[in-house]
């Protein structure tokens, strides 16, 4: 298996404490920063920094934007964004 394998399905078991990161960290974001790419590529660059050292090592900052942003749907639940 490779590194970049490795890296995604890494990825893939996180998402669930990304979006509880998200939810801790960043409860102040609005609905319409959501539309903001270079705002939500902040926002991800920020959870980056909250991810495990371990993680860190393993999965690049990129990687892990570039990851965000594919999953953006899935790691925005809206219920908890302030309007």
């Amino acid at each position: 298996m490779s590194e970049d394998d490795r890296a995604m399905i890494a990825l893939d078991d996180l998402l669930p404490t990304v979006q509880a990161l998200w939810k801790t960290h960043l409860l102040s974001m609005t609905r319409s920063t959501v539309g903001d790419v270079e705002a939500m590529d902040k926002a991800f660059r920020a959870t980056y920094e909250l991810l495990p050292g371990a993680v860190r090592v393993l999965v690049s900052q990129e990687r892990f934007v570039d990851f965000c942003t594919r999953h953006r749907d899935q790691l925005l639940d809206r219920d908890w964004m302030t309007p």
